[in-house]
């Protein structure tokens, strides 16, 4: 069961939150909104690691990007 709805309240604003912060860490990232529910679904599952799974994405700064 997800630590909490992805499609719901908490998942809306950190899917926001995800979206404005990518650009930090993807120079020329264009939010098409996939990649933030990607990270809001994972985040939602808890237990495995966010970083591991974002490493393909985000290189050597996923653990930068999973701690924030």
């Amino acid at each position: 069961m997800p630590a909490f709805d992805p499609e719901g309240p908490a998942g809306k604003r950190l899917r926001g939150a995800v979206a404005a912060r990518l650009p930090d860490f993807l120079p020329g990232y264009e939010d098409d909104g996939v990649l933030p529910l990607y990270v809001t679904v994972l985040a939602s599952k808890g237990g495995g690691s966010v970083a591991a799974e974002l490493e393909e994405f985000l290189g050597d700064r996923a653990a930068e990007f999973a701690g924030w």
